[in-house]
């Protein structure tokens, strides 16, 4: 399905990040993803085809190695898929200076002159989709978690936003929020309020890393040319 085509995938080593990379292999792209520290995932991937790039971006000097590199090694980008988050999780009279800058850092930040840095490779590519993994509590908002909520809901309106301004471009811009799923990320949560997500799903279930990989791959594909600018709540949380 995507033969010839490029996916651009941040935060790859991830519950969500690894299943979009394991994805677009299966189906023929050409996959380069992010990733922090996690070797041992990059490796296993690397090994089934995908190119594996090193980046903390919770440092901003790594946003300019970073486009250099995609300058150098990628000619164009079909697929832009900004996947990379952090949780810095505490009340608010109990977070510190640093948790609210890492955390906007790396959820809105990096995003931001990354997607920007990128837009070369976009227009040069066929796809020309862009998809940012968004979150229910930018929507909502979360008791211990207001910059992660705040970080989310920035980028809520950044995908709007840039939808609109890169509409000239042909490029579709969509936000995806992929439902509460267990993750390295969240299973820093406490067992009672995962539960607690868990019992507002219609289902009682937890969402599906890989049914989220594949709803993305079919927004990805050349049939899909009329959906731009919309938040998709893949997910069964009302």
């Amino acid at each position: 399905m995507f033969q010839n085509k490029t996916f651009f995938i941040t935060g790859g080593t991830g519950a969500l990040g690894s299943e979009l990379v394991r994805y677009a292999i299966k189906h023929k792209a050409r996959v380069f993803f992010t990733y922090h520290s996690n070797y041992k995932k990059a490796s296993e991937l690397q090994a089934l085809g995908a190119q594996a790039i090193p980046c903390n971006l919770a440092s901003p000097k790594t946003i300019q190695p970073l486009l250099a590199f995609c300058a150098e090694h990628i000619r164009s980008i079909d697929v832009l898929i900004n996947n990379c988050a952090i949780v810095r999780d505490h009340t608010i009279w109990n977070m510190t200076e640093e948790e609210w800058d890492d955390v906007i850092t790396v959820n809105i930040k990096a995003i931001v002159r990354l997607t920007y840095g990128v837009l070369p490779l976009i227009k040069k590519g066929t796809l020309k989709k862009v998809f940012n993994i968004i979150s229910r509590v930018g929507l909502h908002g979360a008791f211990g978690q207001a910059n992660y909520a705040a970080s989310k809901d920035a980028l809520i309106e950044f995908t709007k936003i840039l939808a609109v301004e890169w509409a000239d471009y042909g490029i579709a811009v969509n936000g995806i929020n992929p439902g509460f799923m267990e993750s390295a990320m969240t299973n820093v949560i406490p067992e009672k309020a995962k539960e607690e997500h868990k019992n507002k799903s219609l289902f009682k279930i937890f969402s599906s890393p890989a049914e989220v990989a594949n709803f993305i791959g079919y927004l990805s594909s050349s049939d899909r040319t009329r959906i731009s600018g919309q938040i998709l709540h893949y997910e069964t949380r009302m």
